[in-house]
């Protein structure tokens, strides 16, 4: 008997777990190019020729058109912006599986990866899940820890997730294939949740300590948004940051204590400790020098 899976993905990256894993579709499933521009990351899956496939929603009628017509077993479903109805989720015989970028049931919800560098973890996951129509709390397929050094920035991070989850659809497709269907149900009781990011989100709160500055902005560099703070009327990105000082003070917090080596690096005194930041655009109407002070209002 021959086992038939469909692939749906939007993104630069899960155009990568396709082309690095060991899965070959009948049928890949992306956005259509009308979401060029929103969808971070949006890619196009011309190389799969035919078995390539655009829709503008994944419930809508097109889509569950093309599925119907290649009755999957399985459908794979890899960073994907939009929830499943009921009817598209009865098509596959097995039904849908997809990613999570955490160990369920604890941090269900959005922005998984940007919150654990945010929130100071030591660890994440990825989750292979059977999806259902709640918030990422279908049967667990597999899991796998992953580890988060003091380094990892959030591209960082999102390339060893990426990688892990290459190396676990790899072990899953032979189990499926030979009739082995994993299904572990999640405790409900132990859910936790994470909040959606938006942009503006990443405003810089300089009466923060260093440490806690750091963390928060990792978790928002590329490919996020990026945090952000103003000096004067112009908003400055900030793109990376290291910590100086944990507890020295010398300056008000956002003032800039020091110009380093190129143009765009500062120390900059926090609510406690220093912070060397790496900024975007740091000639705007008001240069920035020694004695700055980023914020809003200054």
């Amino acid at each position: 008997m021959s086992f038939k899976y469909a692939y749906i993905g939007s993104t630069d990256v899960s155009k990568k777990i396709l082309e690095q894993s060991v899965l070959d579709p009948c049928a890949v499933i992306s956005f259509n190019e009308s979401y060029d521009g929103s969808v971070s990351g949006f890619a196009t899956y011309e190389e799969y020729g035919d078995r390539w496939h655009t829709v503008d929603s994944i419930n809508s009628e097109r889509a569950q058109d093309i599925l119907q017509e290649v009755d999957p077993d399985v459908v794979f479903v890899m960073a994907w912006q939009e929830l499943l109805n009921t009817d598209v989720l009865g098509i596959p015989t097995l039904g849908f599986i997809g990613r999570h970028l955490s160990l369920l049931p604890k941090r269900r919800g959005r922005a998984p990866v940007a919150w654990s560098l945010i929130q100071g973890l030591n660890e994440t996951g990825v989750t292979l899940f059977w999806l259902t129509d709640g918030i990422d709390s279908g049967d667990i397929i597999s899991q796998k820890r992953v580890l988060i050094e003091d380094s990892d920035e959030a591209g960082d991070l999102l390339s060893k997730m990426t990688a892990t989850t290459v190396g676990m659809l790899d072990e899953l497709l032979p189990q499926l294939v030979s009739g082995v269907i994993p299904a572990v149900p999640q405790n409900d009781a132990e859910a936790t949740y994470t909040h959606p990011r938006r942009p503006d989100m990443g405003l810089i709160n300089w009466k923060d300590s260093a440490s806690i500055l750091y963390d928060f902005i990792r978790g928002q560099t590329h490919p996020y948004p990026g945090a952000f703070t103003y000096h004067r009327m112009d908003k400055v990105k900030v793109w990376h940051a290291s910590v100086a000082h944990r507890t020295q003070i010398e300056g008000l917090p956002g003032e800039v204590l020091l110009e380093l080596d190129s143009a765009n690096r500062f120390c900059v005194q926090t609510g406690e400790g220093i912070l060397e930041v790496e900024v975007e655009n740091k000639i705007g109407a008001y240069p920035i020098g020694i004695g700055s002070v980023f914020g809003a209002g200054h």
